[in-house]
């Protein structure tokens, strides 16, 4: 049997037993070692029980491969994998190019199909992909979502070395960020209203922070760039406050990243502050599966510290714990660690 999560409404959850999971012949079962808990999942947590979808919740899922279906290759058996979260299906022109999250039949873990907070899940085994001994399962766990955020955000925005980035919210999305744009060189500033997000940022290699809520926002930013902009601004948060702060400090010909899931209505002068700058506004939802090889490459051959990330482990059977941490706010990365289990 398989021990698993369900969220029941209104805060409420529990730890069930389902029978073990049967892979298809494209898919395979990945026993869980690490579980990260999103905030997307908190949005769940919280919700009515009648809009909750009836499937186990969680997305950023890392394991090792049990089972394969007979379709599925047969050296992945026992292969230590983190799982991409976005199910596309496999067949149309942006699955075959890798983009699975921009598929328009994609489910996600966690809403669409059972997710991660479980002994078991299964995927197909495209969403799978292999980690080096070099990469602990913690970061890997972060590489899922937060920091496979971070890195969609670097590619489509073309961040090199010589650009100052400003990474507007210091959570998990925006310090993955932090460590990405600075293992390439570039020039990090971060902004955050939380004291201990800033002096994690500056502790991972940005090179200033701003509390955004000690004067005009915009203005605190600038100061550090004289006045010019950024080449690269990434909004983590998901706010309309945030996003029209972003559009406001982009340099001439930059790029703005909406990486910040929110449904806030904003008002948007496109002529001054996109046409005239030039600039160019990029959404980013979810990571393309072609991104995570070059993704997890980097992370294990630069040692980079996304272990750090994490500050809470809970074993599944303490979900109620895990979901309080994470609803203060007062944590990184919380993660079911299911060598605890």
């Amino acid at each position: 049997m398989v021990r698993a999560l369900r969220l029941l409404g209104d805060k409420h959850l529990d730890v069930y037993e389902v029978p073990d999971p049967e892979p298809g012949p494209a898919d395979v079962v990945v026993r869980l070692t690490r579980a990260a808990v999103c905030g997307t999942d908190i949005h769940l947590y919280r919700a009515p029980a009648d809009i909750v979808p009836p499937v186990v919740p969680g997305h950023e899922p890392v394991g090792v491969v049990e089972h394969a279906g007979d379709a599925a290759p047969v050296a992945l058996l026992g292969t230590r994998v983190l799982v991409a979260g976005v199910v596309g299906c496999g067949g149309c022109a942006m699955c075959r190019s890798g983009v699975n999250n921009a598929c328009a039949q994609a489910v996600a873990m966690g809403l669409s199909r059972d997710g991660a907070d479980a002994t078991h899940v299964v995927v197909p085994w495209t969403n799978v992909v292999a980690l080096p001994d070099e990469l602990s399962c913690d970061a890997a766990a972060v590489l899922t979502c937060a920091g496979g955020t971070a890195y969609t955000v670097m590619r489509e925005c073309g961040v090199t070395g010589e650009d100052q980035v400003a990474v507007l919210g210091l959570g998990p999305v925006g310090l993955s960020l932090v460590i990405l744009a600075t293992s390439m060189g570039a020039t990090v500033v971060g902004s955050d209203p939380v004291a201990a997000r800033r002096r994690q940022a500056l502790d991972l290699g940005a090179a200033a922070v701003v509390d955004p809520s000690t004067g005009d926002a915009a203005e605190l930013l600038q100061a550090a760039t004289s006045g010019r902009g950024y080449d690269v601004v990434a909004e983590c948060v998901g706010r309309a406050e945030t996003q029209k702060l972003a559009l406001a400090v982009v340099a001439m010909r930059g790029r703005v990243a909406m990486a910040g899931l929110g449904d806030e209505p904003v008002t948007v002068n496109w002529m001054r502050d996109v046409l005239a700058r030039h600039a160019r506004v990029v959404g980013i939802s979810a990571t393309p599966i072609a991104y995570f090889p070059a993704l997890v490459e980097r992370a294990a051959r630069l040692r980079l510290p996304f272990e750090r990330l994490v500050t809470h482990r809970f074993p599944l059977e303490q979900a109620v714990e895990a979901f309080a941490v994470m609803e203060s706010g007062d944590c990184g990365k919380v993660v079911f660690d299911f060598a605890c289990s």
